[in-house]
């Protein structure tokens, strides 16, 4: 539980502000859990966290998580 806490400390500083906040998954660790980053922008500027994102997006080769979910799926 510990973890998970510390992995979520971040968060709530955007909620509680109200900045635009943006979670875009990444890839896979080594051990096949989901990695990812969180963008925050300063307030009023969510094209400004779209923007990053998008850009990101398009430069990085992100796995397909359409097919990483439907593998998980039939593995059920």
């Amino acid at each position: 539980m510990q973890n998970i806490v510390e992995w979520i400390a971040p968060c709530p500083l955007a909620n509680v502000t109200g900045q635009p906040a943006i979670a875009l998954p990444t890839g896979f660790s080594e051990a096949g859990l989901p990695v990812g980053i969180q963008i925050v922008a300063p307030l009023g500027q969510e094209a400004t966290a779209i923007e990053i994102a998008a850009y990101l997006e398009a430069q990085m080769q992100f796995p397909n998580w359409v097919d990483r979910c439907s593998k998980l799926e039939q593995t059920r």
